[in-house]
């Protein structure tokens, strides 16, 4: 049985990985989209294309919400000044 199980949480792994790369680029206008911390650990998705309105021009906003680990903060702000 714990195979299943095994295959069940790969399944679900594969899954958000694919989900992960289906919103890499706009669906608008294919830019790169880029997270975007709008409050301490949530993020929005949005195109930067200045052009570009999504998501603002969606029916629902709140798909593109996630939440964002404390590590993976501390990760792009480390990269940030380390480009500087």
């Amino acid at each position: 049985m714990s195979n299943n199980n095994e295959s069940d949480i790969q399944k679900e792994n594969d899954l958000q990985t694919n989900d992960e790369q289906a919103i890499l680029n706009c669906p608008q206008c294919d830019s790169f989209l880029q997270k975007c911390l709008i409050q301490q650990n949530y993020a929005m998705v949005l195109c930067p294309n200045r052009e570009c309105l999504y998501p603002f021009n969606e029916v629902s906003s709140t798909d593109n919400l996630f939440y964002v680990e404390g590590s993976e903060m501390l990760n792009a702000a480390t990269e940030r000044l380390s480009t500087k």
